[in-house]
């Protein structure tokens, strides 16, 4: 369950009967290394993070279902299942979104800071460049479930 979140990272409480510690469950302070903003062409976003529990990196990537869905790897009978839950959220009003997620080893996590640095400074091609810098590390992703909220206006 997310406790906290800030620019720095988020703070979760793992429930006890997921694997967490003590009773009131396991609270991990996961630290953002950067994010892939939100745009409409790539309808998804993301965010670096490194697991407190082993340190590796993740990237952790939502959006709508069918920008989601081309950038994972899945099974006819899971693909069908996301499908079926997906139509039945929509079917009730809701809005929805994929989630995501891929390890990211070191040196690759370095690659992207050092490009997206460079793309973030760049005045003339910032949003393109970003753009591309995004894509590059938003694929081969595992595609681990869908949310539905209500969207009121």
């Amino acid at each position: 369950m997310l406790e906290r979140r800030t620019n720095k990272g988020i703070t979760v409480r793992i429930d006890p009967m997921a694997g967490g510690d003590g009773e009131q469950g396991e609270k991990l302070f996961f630290r953002s290394i950067g994010v892939n903003k939100f745009s409409s062409k790539r309808k998804r976003m993301s965010v670096i993070t490194v697991d407190p529990r082993d340190g590796k990196h993740w990237l952790y990537c939502k959006g709508a279902d069918n920008a989601m869905l081309e950038q994972g790897d899945l099974k006819d009978k899971e693909l069908d299942q996301i499908n079926d839950d997906l139509r039945e959220f929509a079917g009730a009003g809701l809005r929805t979104l994929v989630i995501g997620r891929r390890r990211m080893e070191e040196d690759e996590v370095e690659h992207w800071q050092k490009e997206h640095k460079e793309a973030d400074e760049d005045v003339h091609h910032r949003d393109e460049r970003l753009h591309d810098v995004a894509v590059e590390v938003e694929k081969n992703l595992e595609i681990v479930g869908c949310t539905a909220i209500e969207d009121r206006l």
